[in-house]
């Protein structure tokens, strides 16, 4: 019975070893979840990924790491696909968790499609883009209760670099006007004095 079993073993590990890649992984992690009540249920969430030996040799460039399965020949149509995903979403009939499949086709059409990974950050550079324009009326809207305020600061620091200016001109006429009287006394005052004596 033993080696019945074993063998059986050995043939099932066989069967295993030809439908799953040594170059893939299969990570499943389960998580709690509540729905609607107190009870708790236990889903799952599943990724595709390389295993990290074979990963190893394109960290410098993980674009150069070749895909090993086509995803259009496994969904079909790509596009279809995140579509039918989308309606799935929106329909309203899981709001709280993502399915496995979900996991599973998701992982595997991003693991396996052929391009570079330049959509993904070209998406997120215009969501940033629109994040940006869509706060742009908010700035403008701050900016002009704000204009106020800033044009009375500018017009303080105007009227009172005026101010400085005037006091400064009039100290300097009024240091300048006893020199002139100094002047005048020394040259037609005191010839006059003297000749009244």
């Amino acid at each position: 019975m033993t080696a019945q079993g074993s063998a059986a073993a050995a043939a099932a590990a066989a069967k295993v070893a030809r439908l799953v890649s040594p170059r893939l992984r299969v990570v499943q992690r389960d998580y709690l979840t509540r729905r609607g009540g107190r009870t708790h249920h236990l889903r799952s969430a599943v990724s595709v990924d390389y295993t990290p030996a074979y990963f190893a040799a394109y960290r410098a460039d993980p674009n150069l790491c070749p895909r090993l399965i086509d995803a259009e020949a496994i969904h079909g149509d790509e596009q279809a696909f995140w579509s039918s995903r989308r309606d799935f979403y929106r329909s309203g009939a899981s709001r709280s968790y993502y399915p496995t499949w979900d996991r599973q086709a998701q992982a595997l059409v991003m693991l396996t499609r052929q391009v570079a990974r330049v959509p993904q950050e070209a998406a997120f550079r215009l969501f940033t883009l629109g994040l940006k324009m869509m706060l742009l009326p908010r700035l403008v809207t701050n900016a002009e209760l704000m204009l106020p305020s800033w044009a009375l600061m500018n017009a303080e620091g105007l009227l009172g670099e005026a101010l400085e200016g005037n006091k400064e001109s009039k100290s300097a006429e009024a240091g300048a006007a006893p020199e002139k009287v100094k002047s005048e006394e020394g040259t037609g005052a005191t010839p006059a004095d003297g000749a009244a004596e």
